[in-house]
């Protein structure tokens, strides 16, 4: 009778209920925080794939100026680009005199300014060059 009672308590294969509940909370775990990285860097890419598609733009600006011949007028000028939606601000000026630059006679400065909405919300880029145009621009 001794025989049955310790055969009959002995462990079963396989796993117990806290076992299982454990392994589930690990797999659980590790899968949620590698989906959570891996859409970390899924919003990076997008982000740094709009960034860099949006500073083409606005570098192209500059040899889109050249091309029409915008140095020719001071002042500013607003663009609005469809795809992918920015809007674009060109401004012509003189440099100012405070600086060394502003001494210089014939020296403008181009700046180029684009916005757009993204996932963190406005996102704003700047970039600015210098002319040299022994010719005044009209106003």
């Amino acid at each position: 009778m001794k025989s049955f009672i310790s055969n009959s308590c002995s462990r079963v294969a396989g796993l117990t209920l806290v076992e299982l509940m454990f392994a589930i909370v690990l797999v659980g775990t590790s899968t949620l925080s590698l989906v959570k990285l891996q859409s970390i860097l899924l919003r990076g890419v997008f982000e740094a794939h709009a960034l860099e598609e949006r500073i083409s733009i606005l570098k192209n600006v500059f040899v889109q100026a050249d091309r029409e011949g915008w140095q020719i007028t001071a002042g500013t000028k607003k663009i609005e680009v469809a795809d992918p939606e920015t809007k674009i601000t060109y401004t012509l000026s003189k440099s100012s005199g405070e600086s060394a630059l502003g001494k210089i006679s014939g020296l403008y400065k181009e700046q180029v300014e684009g916005s757009w909405d993204d996932i963190r919300g406005n996102r704003q880029e700047s970039f600015i060059s210098f002319k040299f145009s022994p010719k005044e621009p009209v106003k």
